[in-house]
Formats: structure tokens, sequence, C-alpha cells
């Protein structure tokens, strides 16, 4: 049951999808992998904390501890070559920074302010893929919405 449901996610809302995130450095590493084998394409990722090897495939710039400002201006040129407006998900530090552009997203990490959990929400593991993509999935309605 719950691979199919999965598969629909991935089919309709992940390929080709462009993703950008923003947060502590192994969660980052492990939700670019998660979102590359989903068929999502990631033009930025954004670490915080030690450095990490992460692959964000050939046409993914990787930044190691940027300041606020490199990550607003390197945010903004991504978000302005990309084809459809991408996905965010990052911490509250990166939602922060980049607020004011036109950027829709999911909170993950450490702070999420906006994230209220009146249930068990994982982020590890089989359900933790599931609860993490569907969360995302329910933000991309809005980011559909703001083509250019």
């Amino acid at each position: 049951m719950y691979y199919r449901k999965l598969r629909k996610a991935v089919s309709r809302w992940f390929l080709n999808r462009e993703f950008l995130v923003c947060t502590e450095s192994h969660l980052a590493a492990a939700v670019t992998r998660m979102l590359r084998e989903m068929g999502g394409v990631v033009r930025l990722v954004a670490l915080s904390g030690p450095q990490v090897t992460v692959d964000a495939g050939a046409s993914g710039i990787v930044m190691h501890s940027p300041s606020l400002r490199e990550l607003w201006l390197e945010t903004q040129r991504v978000t302005e070559a990309a084809q459809r407006l991408p996905v965010l998900i990052a911490n509250e530090q990166a939602v922060g920074s980049i607020a004011t552009l036109a950027v829709g997203g999911v909170f993950l990490g450490f702070q999420s302010p906006g994230m209220h959990c009146l249930f068990d929400s994982p982020f590890l593991g089989l359900r933790g893929t599931l609860c993490l993509t569907d969360r995302i999935v329910n933000s991309v309605p809005l980011s559909m919405s703001l083509h250019r």
C-alpha cells in the first residue's frame, strides 16, 4: 500500500522538480540523496555544521557554511535560472535569509517553528521517507501556482 502511494507521489511531484536544500550537514546529505533517488534535481545544497560529502548531481551547487548573504545571492541566482519555482527544504535560519525570494518550501531541521507535529512525524527510515514525502508533496501545489 505505501509503495503504491510513494510511487504515485514520485512520478507526479518529484520527477524533474527542482529543489534547494539548506540544513544541517548530515541531514542535508541524506535528504539530497533521497530527492535524487526520487528523480528530483537538486540545484543547491547549503550545509551548516561539519563538512560532509554531498553529491548534488552535475547541475547542483554545494555550499559549506555560507553566510546568509552568500546564501541569499546564490538562491536568487538559482531561482532566476529555474524552469519553475524550486521547492526549498530548509531550517529556520535559511528560510529567514531567503524569505524575500519567491520560494515555496518545507521546514526541516532545527529550528522549525512553522512545523508543529501533533503526531509522530519521523524523517528517517521508510516511515520517515513517507512522512517527509508527504510534507514535500503538500508544499508543492502552492509552489506550482507561482510559475514564471
